[in-house]
């Protein structure tokens, strides 16, 4: 089972940087400006999304009650693939990141454990050219420094994962042109016409005195 998770490469690292930091990040940002996408606007687009758990961190030493790392039981997928755990770690919105240092540090999607969570990766914001991640919290609440993720039912998260992918279709978009007949279709719509008018002539004749 192939996981396509383009955040991934890297995060690693910035997550292991960002751990030691994390804390201080957290109380030197009140207000975060750095708002998540809406789950309902990035679902249709999604190349995945599932619906989990946290279970608790990806990485021991990271402390709580408040994950950057989240170790996830994934309870159902909605589209695309995923394992039974998934490993989510400094995930980032994808959107251009604002405000103060501390803020830009801290523009990450935190958690609790027990915490479920409705995820949409790798999808389309037109704010933005790159793809794009957010969250829905079906139990629990985001925390402050999460501002934007929207509080769903799990029958509405079903239901925005189910919508049609329209992020593609705008105003500038071509319209795609009908197919025309083909070079045989042509020939035999040209002969058919000649010949009927041939046997128009001819009944016309034949009634003339």
């Amino acid at each position: 089972m192939k996981l396509r998770i383009r955040w991934l490469p890297g995060t690693i690292l910035a997550a292991g940087l960002c751990l030691s930091t994390t804390p201080s990040a957290l109380a030197e940002c009140s207000g975060q400006p750095n708002r998540w996408p809406a789950f309902s606007e990035v679902a249709p687009s999604a190349e995945r999304i599932l619906v989990g758990t946290v279970m608790g961190p990806s990485t021991s030493h990271e402390g709580g009650p408040l994950y950057l790392g989240l170790d996830v039981r994934v309870d159902e997928v909605l589209r695309g693939s995923a394992a039974e755990r998934l490993e989510v770690n400094a995930l980032q919105s994808g959107l251009p990141r604002v405000g103060d240092q501390a803020c830009r540090q801290s523009a990450y999607l935190y958690a609790r454990v027990g915490d479920v969570i409705a995820f949409a990766f790798d999808g389309r914001s037109p704010r933005v050219a790159n793809p794009v991640n957010t969250a829905a919290w079906i139990e629990g609440r985001p925390h402050d420094n999460v501002p934007g993720p929207q509080l769903l039912t799990l029958d509405e998260v079903r239901y925005f994962a189910s919508l049609p992918d329209t992020a593609t279709v705008g105003g500038d978009s071509p319209v795609p042109a009908l197919p025309g007949p083909s070079g045989g279709q042509l020939l035999l719509l040209i002969l058919t016409t000649a010949g009927g008018l041939a046997i128009g002539r001819r009944l016309r004749g034949a009634r003339a005195p």
